[in-house]
Order: C-alpha cells, then sequence, then structure tokens
C-alpha cells in the first residue's frame, strides 16, 4: 500500500509540472514510467495502449481515454489522460485529464464503470461518506464548490455552491463528518479591509436539513486583506 501511494505521489508531482504553464506539452519519460508501475500494481484492470488507457470495472464494463499528441501547428487539440491511482476506499480509479488551456480529473466506478468528472481532487470526509471539490480557477472551467456523496459504489452530486458573481474556492480541512472549512478569494468583504481590492476570507461548508450551505465570515479575523 505504502509503494501504492508513492506510485500515485509521483504520477501527481509529474502531471503537476506538465500543468504549470498555461499550455499542456505532452507527458515526460519520468510520468509514463510512473504509470506504468502503477498500471503493473492494478493486476490487469487498468491497462495502456499507446495513447489508449483502458480501465475494466468488476461488472465487465471497459472505460475508455484516448490520448491525442498532435504537432506543434494542432495543439490546441492536445488532450492527455493518465491514471494516477484510486481512492483511498478502493471504489473507483482516479485518472487527470490535460488539456491546451486546462486540466481535470475524473473518478471511475471499479464496481460500474460508470465516470464521473470531479474538476480536480477531491477532499473526501472523515467518515468516506462525501467528497468536495473546492475550485480555485478564474477561466477555463466551472468554478464553486461541488460535494459529491459515496453512495456504495457510485459518486452523486448533492450540491454546487457559488459566491455571487465571483470567487475562488481552496479545501483546508474537515472538521467534522459534514462540515468543513474553505478560503473564499472574492472582492466580498471589502468592508473589513479599507482600500484593498481583494480579501481572503474562512468560510464554513455545512450540510443540515436545507442542504449544503456556505456561512460567510464570522468576523474580521476569518478576513486576510489582499
Amino acid at each position: 500500500m505504502a509503494e501504492h501511494g508513492r506510485l500515485c505521489a509521483v504520477a501527481v508531482l509529474c502531471l503537476a509540472s506538465l500543468a504549470g504553464g498555461s499550455r499542456a506539452a505532452p507527458p515526460d519519460g519520468d510520468g509514463a514510467a510512473a504509470e506504468a508501475r502503477l498500471l503493473a500494481s492494478l493486476g490487469g484492470s487498468a491497462t495502456r495502449q499507446g495513447p489508449r488507457l483502458q480501465l475494466r470495472a468488476a461488472n465487465g464494463q471497459v472505460v475508455t481515454f484516448d490520448s491525442n499528441h498532435p504537432d506543434a501547428n494542432h495543439e490546441a487539440q492536445v488532450e492527455d489522460y493518465r491514471l494516477t491511482g484510486v481512492t483511498p476506499d478502493g471504489k473507483f480509479f482516479t485518472v487527470y485529464g490535460l488539456f491546451y488551456e486546462t486540466e481535470t480529473t475524473y473518478w471511475v466506478s471499479r464496481a460500474t464503470g460508470a465516470k464521473t468528472e470531479v474538476h480536480a481532487e477531491p477532499a473526501v470526509s472523515p467518515d468516506g461518506r462525501y467528497a468536495v471539490t473546492a475550485l480555485a480557477r478564474e477561466a477555463f472551467g466551472p468554478e464553486g464548490v461541488f460535494i459529491w456523496e459515496i453512495a456504495g459504489d457510485q459518486l452523486v452530486q448533492r450540491a454546487r455552491l457559488r459566491h455571487a458573481d465571483y470567487g475562488l474556492f481552496t479545501f483546508k480541512r474537515w472538521t467534522g463528518k459534514d462540515t468543513a472549512e474553505l478560503a473564499l478569494y472574492s472582492h466580498s468583504f471589502l468592508n473589513f479591509c479599507p482600500g484593498a481590492t481583494g480579501t481572503t476570507a474562512t468560510v464554513r461548508l455545512m450540510h443540515d436539513r436545507r442542504g449544503w450551505t456556505l456561512s460567510e465570515p464570522a468576523s474580521a479575523r476569518d478576513v486576510r486583506c489582499e
């Protein structure tokens, strides 16, 4: 298990280095080698043939990801898919997708093959029931906070929350089985910061009888002036 985690970490670091610029590039040798070791550890349930990554679910369903590494004249068509591991509960494959000006993450059920785009690596709740994707993107993709329920072998979207017209979220920590702290960069709390152009506030994500909600910062102590 430790070796598996190390391989996943290596793969993620290699992929992150690819995503560092605004435009994608073909994968390097280290990233391909890390994925190859990970594939070998999964006993044939995940395979690669050239640009094609195939994931086989327990019910026989095969999910295919086809990478495309065009020449420099067609770089806007680049797609690169890499297996980065499985979730801590072992229920889902995790796949990273890198494109011309954006990136994303998929979870694929190892039982059914159902594929869900989760947009970035989610944070799983302490009891393993929920997963939260908090997005700090300004362009080329969705924004806000996605809340998923891990319902058996399926991933079900339960909520998507956004902040007014503009807000960039970063997950900080779970504070309970259905409560968490997030950082929110926005222009909404400038009353705490005279002369500033933006603020980063600690906000709380919680689940109650109304569903999932985000609270505003409780006081000036929860707001950092930018």
